[in-house]
């Protein structure tokens, strides 16, 4: 429980530096969500030391509560210490949320 509220914390933390200090526009500017996502680790150089659930939470809030498209699945939720997807309720494996889910979209033909 202790670390699911520092996960939220440092979440909220950088959420509100974004707020603050007017990164969002910085991250609306760029022209792709590759790009955003470089940006947002320039901007924040400790993310990039987090544990991927909270990567995934920052990801996840950017996109749906705050309009930052990212290429995250918009299915995918979490709820600080698991992601999961919403359509399905699986809980997601990628460590990286992905355009296309396995789970939900079933096998990838290539």
């Amino acid at each position: 429980m202790v670390s699911q509220m520092k996960t939220r914390a440092r979440v909220l933390e950088v959420l509100e530096k974004i707020n603050f200090n007017g990164y969002l526009k910085e991250l609306q500017d760029c022209p792709n969500p590759e790009e955003r996502r470089e940006k947002l680790i320039e901007l924040f150089p400790e993310t990039k030391n987090w544990l991927r659930i909270a990567k995934v939470q920052l990801l996840v809030i950017l996109q749906k509560d705050l309009g930052i498209f990212l290429e995250v699945c918009q299915f995918l939720n979490t709820d600080g210490h698991r992601q999961y997807c919403e359509k399905t309720g699986h809980e997601c494996p990628c460590g990286i949320p992905q355009k296309t889910c396995v789970i939900r979209d079933g096998e990838i033909e290539t």
